[in-house]
């Protein structure tokens, strides 16, 4: 079984309650959005893009960082902590998350860097 499609089987797992959050593949985000397309935008707020996310027992919300929102790394661990811990009745259920970045390698002053790329 390739690494999406068992991303994509430990996501319903999520989902149906019988595994935890958990550090999901960008490929399986991808996938379930149709590659974060408009038609599946469903929302907007200070820091990303929100779209629905098909699977075959139920429907996602996905939340995508703006690439020019920052947070450092222990900003980032210290609120997906926070949503593990919340269980409440009027709260959205975290499912899990992807750390994601694209980077690429530039030349500068005839030095190699690789940099972060916000496109």
């Amino acid at each position: 079984m390739d690494d999406v499609l068992k991303g994509l089987a430990v996501l319903e797992s999520i989902l149906d309650g019988s595994e935890k959050p958990r550090n999901l593949p960008l490929a399986v985000l991808r996938g379930i959005t149709q590659n974060f397309s408009e038609e599946r935008k469903i929302g907007q707020g200070g820091c990303g893009d929100v779209y629905m996310g098909i699977l075959r027992n139920g429907a996602v919300a996905v939340k995508k960082l703006f690439s020019n929102w920052t947070m450092d790394d222990k900003m980032f661990h210290q609120e997906v902590t926070s949503m593990m811990l919340v269980n409440h009745p009027n709260t959205v259920r975290f499912l899990g998350l992807c750390s994601y970045t694209e980077e690429k390698a530039i030349e500068m002053d005839g030095k190699v860097i690789i940099a972060e790329d916000l496109h």
